[in-house]
């Protein structure tokens, strides 16, 4: 990455930064990077100290921005699905109102909670859950990510994260908390939930954002009576919102125009069942033959994925 790259990341981050209103100590927030590195940076600094600020601090910044400083080789479409996701987000975040939201897994998700990120940096907070997540790791992330101390038990935790939202929505912000991969949460998690939706009702709207087995668990645990649960339910009922399935004929065409060969569409088309499997079987492709400086053909895609 040479200096006039980095000046641009330089430039794009300050229009960033003056466009959404953020902080050095908010940038730090949104993209890891240190705050003394984005000040060092916006001086037109390359060194904090004696320290020479890294390439890879200046690539999180880009990413942290949406700023491309160097070629692509997939591209954001905006699908049905992204679409209804998107629209779900921007309303749980304007009008503070609960959401479930149900896409089946690679329609992306993902991909729109990191867009949305992008465009709505302020006083937005997501969390990932995986199946290793217990309730404590995940109170953890959720006041790692708001900037609040992990000590104490996960009453206090939970107690503080309901104060600083309440700040946050009292002095005109418009806080909000996304829980993305949601099905991964277990009945403890669940139950949390449930008490960190009555703690921030009406100062920061909560989403949860999974596939139909997070619908599915919910639904039977309300059905079987289990603790909390039939209110979990009745909270997040009128918010729940499910997206569109993939219809791979119609809704795999604008990713196909990355690739000139029919054949390697169609067998791109056989391949692949979502937008996240899709990915896998053009991106590295592309990239593969672009530094291999040859056409991407038949032949060429088959040797590649060893078909």
């Amino acid at each position: 990455m040479d200096s006039t790259i980095k000046q641009n990341i330089v430039n794009a981050l300050a229009s960033y930064m003056e466009v959404h209103g953020l902080s050095q100590e908010s940038m730090e927030q949104k993209s890891g990077v240190n705050s003394s590195y984005i000040n060092a940076m916006l001086n037109g600094r390359t060194q904090v100290g004696n320290t020479e600020i890294k390439e890879a601090y200046y690539k999180k910044v880009a990413d942290a921005i949406g700023y491309e400083y160097e070629r692509k080789f997939w591209k954001l479409v905006e699908t049905t699905q992204y679409n209804t996701i998107l629209e779900e987000l921007l309303d749980a975040k304007y009008r503070g109102s609960e959401k479930m939201i149900i896409g089946e897994s690679g329609c992306g998700k993902t991909t729109t909670l990191r867009e949305f990120k992008k465009l709505k940096p302020v006083n937005t907070y997501c969390i990932k859950v995986s199946s290793l997540h217990k309730l404590k790791d995940i109170l953890n992330d959720i006041c790692d990510t708001m900037k609040i101390t992990i000590k104490g038990s996960d009453v206090v935790k939970l107690r503080r994260i309901a104060n600083k939202m309440r700040d946050l929505k009292l002095s005109g912000k418009l806080p909000i908390l996304i829980i993305d991969e949601a099905e991964n949460l277990k009945v403890p998690a669940l139950r949390m939930t449930k008490a960190l939706y009555d703690a921030l009702e009406g100062f920061c709207p909560i989403v949860l954002l999974g596939t139909k087995q997070l619908q599915n668990k919910i639904e039977k645990l309300k059905e079987d009576d289990e603790e909390g649960m039939p209110q979990l339910y009745r909270r997040f009922k009128a918010g729940l919102r499910v997206v569109r399935d993939i219809e791979k004929a119609t809704m795999f065409i604008p990713f196909l125009d990355l690739i000139e060969d029919e054949g390697v569409k169609e067998m791109v088309l056989n391949l692949a069942d979502n937008y996240g499997e899709l990915n896998k079987y053009i991106e590295p492709a592309l990239r593969e033959a672009a530094i291999m400086d040859a056409p991407l053909t038949e032949n060429f895609y088959k040797a590649f994925y060893k078909l």
